[in-house]
């Protein structure tokens, strides 16, 4: 018996030792690099069994190479009841000149023994014609930085005065590390020459970008439509940005990145004009609607003009409705539904008139004929939008209304016959004759007013009397219902998988062989659809999320490793069996 136990302790040291075993390694994404081409260095340990991983990693001097950034490294998984553990740096460095640099070795110790990983040489080799090394359209414009900068891309470089423009500043990083390094954008103060529209919340999609030589991550962080309302040259101002830089492994400050300043051409529209034409550039339609097609005289009748398009809405004037004087116009109502996105300006202006007819009879209200210059064809087009027939119910109008000052008096042939102070003396004969009518229609006229006088009064005090009532019994109401309000739940639960638990690991373990860089697009699609699919409390939501922009950014990174798409699935294994 004693021989059993005593073989059971030294079998049970002797698998306690197979579990404990532990590696610290260093590795390079490549051996040979280009000057000033990014390459990330890993130092990692992992292993399985009790692993400190607050243990200290004393890393090695980087001579002669520029640390862009670094991340923890930490990952934790359970397969099969055996526990393995990885920690350590990812740290992503270049080369401003050519030669062979020797990355020394880093050490750790892990339960009072310790460990070191083997030197790491790098080539690096010139890269010729790159993208710091010059200033043309297509490469990197100037900055202190290359591996974070800002740019401002136009539309149009060669636009029609008044037409609108669209520019966008974009960050462009060399890897995903620099990405949160942007910490605020400054804009100019003013741009001369420009009437100028905010586009508020711009997508910020991420995208991949060649910039030169290399490829860069690129995001919009802001975006304006501008008008030019001068022709010649105009300049758009440079932006600036303020971004965290590594001064070395362990410091980091605040640095200035500016935009480029681009120069616009802004030509002159073509001659002649159409003697309508007002400014508007783009593409527009007028559209015109009454409320009603009949009334009775005193009876109000709506009209809206709206100007519908694209273009430059915010400075140009709709058309005005050709109103007879015998309909009262009063002040018309502006509204507006004005866009500003990324493909210009667009919406609609809305003038809404009040019209009073005061005498019965037919009437033809058309709204004044709209030009605009469209710059696609090149040409000015004009709008003439149908008139309105209105037939209004009442009196006929009064013979002899004067006529509007320095107007003639027309028959079909356009020839006159009498001058305005013939006629203006038979208007006031006919004023004499008809004086009895007009005393009886003026005392109507005041036993109206005082009719309605006494009418308002009384409505104004039974009102009174209804709100002083409503008043007391709506405290009344008001207390009741607080004391018997029903309480809210604080958190609504939102359902938003698809698929069994069961059906996400089956998923997951049939792409579990293929966890290659070869293999890398078809492996992080699937963990990002997994993810997706996968139903997530209130406590773990930002964790999924976090784990989804994770995949988004290893599927367009150029420095993936095998080593990282092991830690992204068994993060992504962990998180689904704990749902």
């Amino acid at each position: 018996m004693k021989t059993k136990g005593l073989l059971l302790i030294i079998c049970s040291i002797f698998f306690q030792s197979i579990q404990a075993q532990f590696a610290f390694t260093a590795r390079s994404s490549t051996t040979e690099a280009k000057v000033n081409q990014p390459f990330a260095l890993s130092f990692i340990v992992s292993g399985s069994g009790s692993l400190d991983s607050d243990a200290n990693i004393d890393l090695p001097n980087f001579t002669g190479l520029q640390t862009l950034g670094s991340g923890r490294v930490q990952n934790f998984s359970n397969v099969n009841g055996k526990s393995n553990m990885q920690f350590g740096y990812n740290i992503t460095v270049l080369a401003t000149k050519p030669g062979t640099y020797t990355i020394g070795s880093a050490y750790v110790e892990i339960n009072g023994k310790s460990y070191k990983t083997q030197p790491l040489k790098i080539k690096v080799v010139d890269a010729g014609n790159s993208a710091s090394s010059s200033n043309t359209a297509t490469s990197s414009p100037k900055r202190k930085y290359r591996e974070a900068f800002l740019r401002m891309e136009v539309s149009n470089k060669n636009p029609f005065q008044n037409e609108a423009i669209v520019c966008e500043l974009r960050y462009y990083a060399i890897n995903s590390g620099w990405l949160g390094r942007l910490n605020e954008i400054n804009p100019p103060q003013s741009f001369k020459g420009f009437a100028v529209e905010k586009v508020e919340n711009p997508n910020r999609d991420l995208e991949q970008t060649l910039v030169g030589n290399y490829v860069y991550y690129s995001a919009v962080v802001g975006r304006y439509v501008l008008i030019p309302n001068q022709t010649g040259t105009l300049e758009i101002p440079s932006f600036d940005g303020k971004v965290l830089v590594a001064t070395s492994f362990y410091d980091d400050e605040f640095a200035t990145i500016s935009s480029d300043p681009i120069s616009i051409q802004v030509k002159s529209l073509p001659e002649p004009k159409p003697k309508d034409f007002k400014g508007a550039v783009g593409n527009f339609k007028v559209n015109v609607f009454a409320d009603k097609k009949s009334a009775k005289a005193n009876e109000s009748v709506k009209v809206e003009v709206e100007l519908v398009g694209n273009g430059n809405l915010k400075v140009i004037k709709s058309p005005e409705i050709s109103v007879p004087n015998e309909i009262e116009n009063y002040p018309p109502k502006m509204s507006q539904n004005i866009i500003a996105d990324a493909n210009g300006m667009s919406g609609k202006i809305v003038k809404e008139h009040i019209l009073v007819p005061q005498y019965g009879g037919t009437y033809s209200l058309s709204v004044e004929p709209f030009s605009y210059f469209d710059p696609v064809s090149k040409s000015y087009k004009s709008i003439t939008s149908p008139s309105i027939s209105l037939e209004v119910d009442g009196p006929e109008k009064p013979e002899g209304t004067l006529a509007q000052e320095g107007e003639e008096i027309h028959d079909g042939q356009g020839k006159s016959h009498e001058n305005y102070a013939n006629k203006a003396e038979k208007v006031l004969d006919t004023i004499v004759e008809n004086k009895q009518s007009q005393f009886w229609i003026l005392g109507s006229l005041c036993a109206l007013v005082v009719s309605l006088l006494a009418f308002f009064i009384w409505k104004k005090r039974k009102k009174s009397e209804e709100n002083s009532i409503k008043v007391s019994e709506s405290n009344t109401n008001n207390t009741l219902s607080e004391e018997t309000k029903p309480e809210k739940p604080l958190v609504q639960e939102v359902v938003v998988s698809t698929a069994t638990q069961s059906e996400l690991r089956d998923k997951l373990s049939q792409i579990k062989p293929f966890l290659l860089v070869s293999n890398k697009d078809k492996v992080l699609t699937t963990l990002e659809e997994v993810l997706k699919q996968t139903q997530a409390n209130s406590e773990s939501v930002s964790l999924k999320n976090a784990l989804i922009s994770q995949c988004q950014i290893e599927k367009y990174s150029p420095i993936t490793t095998e080593n990282q798409l092991q830690n992204l699935f068994t993060e992504v294994e962990n998180f689904i069996h704990s749902s």
